[in-house]
Parts: structure tokens; C-alpha cells; sequence
């Protein structure tokens, strides 16, 4: 169990809540000046266009995820639409004691050939250069998103490709591969090189889900949750939801300190309620959300299990409300409102994502899921 830590009770900003969110257009990071520059989506998309290698870039349409350490660096990773198709950028900042990665980032890219851009503390390059994945983006993928140090996914012909800087969990990798042959009919077909970090699927084409399609959504989470998990699986229980949650927190709280006091009192309790987690008995998708899901046939495809793990079942519908809330609106919602444990759980977790994938009005996304939040720690405290 996590340290508690002694904060105001979650009703002393029920009047914070309601109260309108200055929607600032970027981090204000004073010992790392191009934090407020890279994280303004409109200076963003001048600096993106302004690349000599990506001819006709229209950085306002740039599908952006962003990795952020204050006061010593941040990392973005951009799909830019470009005349030539989609193309896959790293921009990268460094504090003053770290400055040299940027010029030994951009050395590296001379000595390959590769184009760079080096402005001060700042470096651009092509995806293909993150050290953290060097040698796994196929050469002639087209990139569908990037999250630096991470993650690259793209599309590779008849193939969808996913190149991780660290290998999924054994189970995770068994469950892509060689799943049940109930549950091989809601997943595309897998395979991934020896290492296990470069995993290709086959590309699923559908449509998106809308409201008439939540049986069919249902039925296939179902059939996942009822398959025996393999063994190798990450566990979802009390004390992983808080780390997540904790992060997720902090990282609210750095961006946006009229919202930290907030979203620590949150955290503070899933603490207190934490004892009250469900047996981790199901498995799980892990990251469930409509954009995890493809429609085709009258029946449900699902997509990009990286986070599968053995937990509470309601946690899958928990994250499916939460992250269509962190994506400007709910769709389509849960066949059931889900536990409010572990909706409050969730939200904890999805608070920072619309800063991390830099959306438009970010800070007023960020407030509607710390809404969310707060009115599942009011039902759960209502629960005794």
C-alpha cells in the first residue's frame, strides 16, 4: 500500500470544480524556456511546417503525443500529414545540464544521412532516429502515430506495425499470438520478430463504434474476459492502480497547479478506499476505449491489447467511459455504469492524457475527467 498522505477533504474543491478553467494554450516550464514554445499547438504546427525535409506539412492536423520530465526535457513525437504522405517526427528539448543530447542527437542523424534540425536546446529529426527504437521502424511503414521513446505504429503493407523500445509482457505477446480459438474470432492476426518488440497484425479495416453497435462491443469483451488469461500477465490490482494514478496525478499537478490540489485530494481517496479493489479474476483489455475497436461483419474486432492484464472486469468499461470523456465527449456509453472505485481509478489515470496528446482545449479535458473523478469519489463515499 502506498504512503497516505494527509490532504483537504475531496469536498473543499467541490467550489474549485465548478469554477471555469483558463484554457492556456501551453505548459509554462521556467527552467526549460521551449517547453511554452513545443507545447502550443499553434507555435507547434509553425515549427513542424517550417521542417526543410517535410515538404507541404500541415502541422495543425499533426496527431501528437508528448513525454515531459520538468525542468529537464521533453519529448514529442509527431505525425505530421505532409505531400508526400504521413511522416513521423521526434522534437526534443533538453535542460541546460543535458543540452549535449541534443547536439549528439543531431550528430547521429549527420552521421546517417538523416535529415535534422538543430535550433539551441532543440533538435527535430525523423522517428527512425529515437535511440529508444532504433533499428525496429520498418523503412517504408507509413506512420499512423508515435510516442517517443515508446512506441512507433504504422502500417506496412497488408500489415499493422508496432515497434516497442521495451518488449510487452510474455503474456500479453501469447495472448497477440496464439489466442483461444473463441477469442481469435475478435482479434487480427499477430506475429512478432525474436525479440518480441516488433509485433505486426493484420490490418483490420471497419468502421468505428456507435451506440448500435454496443452489443456487439459487449460480446467480444465478454469473450476476452471469460478466456483462462496466459500466464505472464501484468496484474491490475490496488497498488498498480495507484502508481498509475499517482503519476497521472503529479503530472496534472505540474502542469496545471490550480488543478494539483485537486487531483492529489483524488488520489488521496482511492487511497483511503483502496482496501475495497475487486479480485483481479478476468481478462482484461487493459486500455479499453472505442478507439481500441473496429466494427466489421455485425461483429467486434479488438485492437491493440498492449496493456491486457489479469483484474477486476468492470475495469475494462470503467476506462471505455473515461476515455471518450478525455476525448472531448461520451459516444457511446457503458452497457452499466461501471464501479465507482474503479471509475475513479480510471479517470486518476486518464487525467493527464489530454496533455499528453496535447488535444485541443487540453485544460478544460483535463478538468471534465477530474469531474468525473470527483462525482465517483462522491458515490463511493456514499457507498460507507
Amino acid at each position: 500500500m502506498a504512503r497516505r498522505v494527509a490532504l483537504p477533504d475531496i469536498h473543499a474543491f467541490r467550489r474549485l470544480a465548478m469554477t471555469p478553467v483558463p484554457l492556456r494554450p501551453s505548459i509554462h516550464d521556467p527552467a526549460l524556456a521551449a517547453v511554452a514554445r513545443l507545447t502550443d499547438r499553434t507555435e507547434l504546427a509553425r515549427q513542424l511546417e517550417a521542417l526543410p525535409w517535410l515538404e507541404g506539412a500541415d502541422g495543425s492536423r499533426a496527431v501528437v503525443r508528448l513525454r515531459w520530465k520538468p525542468g529537464t526535457n521533453l519529448r514529442i513525437g509527431a505525425v505530421v500529414p505532409t505531400a508526400a504522405g504521413p511522416a513521423a517526427v521526434l522534437l526534443a528539448a533538453f535542460g541546460p545540464e543535458a543540452r549535449g543530447k541534443a547536439e549528439g542527437l543531431a550528430a547521429r542523424a549527420v552521421r546517417r544521412g538523416v535529415p535534422v534540425s538543430l535550433d539551441g536546446d532543440t533538435v527535430a529529426v525523423p522517428a527512425q532516429l529515437d535511440p529508444h527504437l532504433r533499428r525496429l521502424v520498418p523503412s517504408g511503414g507509413v506512420p499512423l502515430s508515435y510516442n517517443p521513446a515508446r512506441r512507433w505504429v504504422g502500417r506496412d503493407g497488408a500489415w499493422a506495425v508496432k515497434a516497442h523500445a521495451a518488449a510487452p509482457p510474455p503474456g500479453v505477446t501469447a495472448l497477440l499470438t496464439a489466442p483461444s480459438a473463441e477469442l481469435a474470432e475478435h482479434l487480427p492476426p499477430a506475429q512478432h520478430d525474436h525479440s518480441g518488440r516488433l509485433v505486426r497484425t493484420a490490418w483490420t479495416s471497419g468502421s468505428p463504434p456507435q451506440p448500435a453497435d454496443l452489443p456487439a462491443v459487449r460480446a467480444a469483451l465478454t469473450t476476452l474476459h471469460r478466456c483462462p488469461p496466459p500466464p505472464g500477465l501484468p496484474v491490475l490490482d490496488a497498488a498498480s492502480a495507484l502508481r498509475a494514478g499517482g503519476r497521472s496525478a503529479r503530472a496534472v499537478a505540474a502542469a496545471l497547479p490550480e488543478q494539483g490540489p485537486r487531483a492529489l485530494a483524488l488520489l488521496a481517496v482511492l487511497e483511503e478506499h483502496a482496501h475495497r479493489w475487486p479480485a483481479p479474476t478476468a481478462l482484461l483489455h487493459g486500455d479499453f476505449s472505442p478507439d481500441q475497436v473496429v466494427v466489421r461483419d455485425g461483429g467486434a474486432v479488438l485492437l491493440d491489447l498492449d496493456r491486457a492484464a489479469l483484474g477486476p472486469p468492470g475495469w475494462d468499461w470503467a476506462q471505455w467511459t473515461v476515455a471518450q470523456i478525455a476525448n472531448g465527449g461520451l459516444v457511446t456509453a457503458a452497457p452499466r455504469h461501471p464501479e465507482p472505485l474503479l471509475l475513479l481509478a480510471a479517470a486518476l489515470q486518464r487525467a493527464v492524457e489530454p496533455l499528453r496528446r496535447l488535444r485541443p482545449g487540453w485544460t478544460r479535458l483535463v478538468a471534465d475527467v477530474l469531474n468525473s473523478a470527483e462525482s465517483a469519489a462522491t458515490e463511493l463515499r456514499s457507498q460507507g
